[in-house]
């Protein structure tokens, strides 16, 4: 692992020197040190213990996030998931719902549609995949892959936040703080950074970003609500609405 200077901190946390900073206590080695645990952190640990190597995860959050993310995912992906026995869990989580595999431009969700069309992902793929592809929200489907890591052995730390990362020769140490405050050492061949688009890790190693900072501003509201009666059995997973001039 090739970090450049000798400490990497999480955002927010200030870190010494390695020259003045405290010996740290003897770590637990593991062959590869995710950080991150959303659906990219949990897949690689999947696919890792599936293959006989067992990672350790942490991931700040304690619980999935319920915010809206992915509402489908493509046939490689489930091909991927196939490799690893998930992909029948990850089909009954969409077979528990109505089918919602087209989107629409509408005036309200109760009025008129002014355009509707069926989304790419429902297109056939049987003549070049043996998966179609998975109607279900991201939210559902990290649920599936984190007990399928658990279940082929992978070590899960939800609640457990990185504070340091320290470069050796051949190997990395990382400083932890566990759920009930806690901080402990693990020591790892490898690291993968699975820390988001902000990753403070990414940030330490100087890998850039290129384009436009800002392509949209957007407001989420959350709710919930039954809106059956509303769709009327219609296929929708997406809606648009907006002043007339949005609506092409």
């Amino acid at each position: 692992m090739s970090l450049p200077g000798p400490t990497v901190p999480a955002t927010g946390v200030g870190t010494k020197p390695a020259s003045a900073a405290a010996a740290p206590p003897p770590a637990a080695r593991v062959p590869v040190l995710i950080v991150g645990g959303s659906i990219v952190g949990a897949s690689a640990a999947l696919f890792l213990a599936a293959r006989g190597i067992t990672p350790v995860l942490v991931e700040k959050h304690s619980a999935v996030s319920t915010r809206p993310r992915a509402k489908l995912f493509y046939p490689r992906t489930m091909e991927a998931y196939r490799s690893v026995g998930a992909d029948q869990d990850v089909y009954a989580v969409q077979h528990r719902f109505p089918p919602a595999d087209h989107a629409a431009v509408v005036a309200s969700l109760n009025g008129p549609e002014l355009r509707r069309w069926r989304l790419p992902a429902a297109e056939d793929f049987s003549s070049v995949s043996p998966c179609p592809s998975a109607f279900v929200k991201q939210a559902d489907l990290e649920e599936v892959v984190r007990a399928h890591a658990r279940a082929a052995g992978a070590d899960l730390r939800l609640g457990h936040r990185l504070l340091e990362l320290r470069r050796h020769d051949d190997h990395v140490v990382a400083r932890i703080r566990g759920v009930d405050g806690a901080t402990y050492t693990v020591s790892a061949d490898y690291l993968l950074a699975a820390d988001g688009n902000g990753s403070a890790i990414r940030e330490r190693l100087g890998i850039g970003r290129s384009g436009t900072d800002a392509v949209a501003h957007i407001m989420e509201i959350g709710f919930e609500a039954d809106l059956r009666h509303v769709l009327d059995g219609r296929r929708l997973a997406l809606a648009f609405t907006g002043p007339p001039s949005t609506r092409s």
